[in-house]
């Protein structure tokens, strides 16, 4: 008893041989049937019961440990691949627009838009505003010195 109060154990086995040492000496050195010897032989066998519950409930706790590291783990795979998702989401949002000849996604415009005639209500309602392209002006036809009875002939 005099290492535990000194913390000469570095691990538990040495302390568990110590107590079984304890108590084997205690039933060598007493006679069978006297009260030390019974003791000892009562001290030993709950030892070893307290020892296999320990043992039991280690275990228990190592299997626990890796099973919660087993779920963090496959929860931060999900959180990567949710990641992953997003990423090429947008990517192929990038890509979309890159083919539409867009540079970045369309704003959104409110608009006032009656709802009821009756009512009178007015809301506003999201609609797209477009990005404006050039467009080429298309040259009119224009027929000279024809009437314009004989141009509509024409373009009939």
């Amino acid at each position: 008893m005099i290492r535990v109060n000194m913390t000469q154990y570095t691990e538990f086995d040495q302390f568990t041989r110590d107590m079984r040492l304890v108590f084997s000496n205690a039933m060598l050195y007493n006679a069978e049937g006297s009260s030390l010897h019974n003791i000892a032989v009562c001290l030993l066998e709950e030892l070893e019961c307290k020892l296999e519950e320990l043992e039991s409930r280690a275990k228990e706790t190592a299997m626990k440990r890796e099973e919660e590291a087993q779920l963090e783990s496959l929860s931060k795979i999900k959180e990567d691949e949710q990641k992953l998702e997003s990423l090429s989401k947008s990517k192929e949002d990038e890509l979309k627009l890159e083919a539409l000849g867009e540079d970045e996604p369309q704003q959104l415009k409110p608009v006032i838009v009656s709802t009821s005639i009756a009512s009178g209500k007015k809301v506003k309602a999201q609609v797209f505003k477009k990005k404006k392209k050039k467009k080429q002006k298309k040259k009119k036809y224009r027929l000279r010195g024809r009437s314009s009875e004989t141009a509509k002939a024409h373009r009939g």
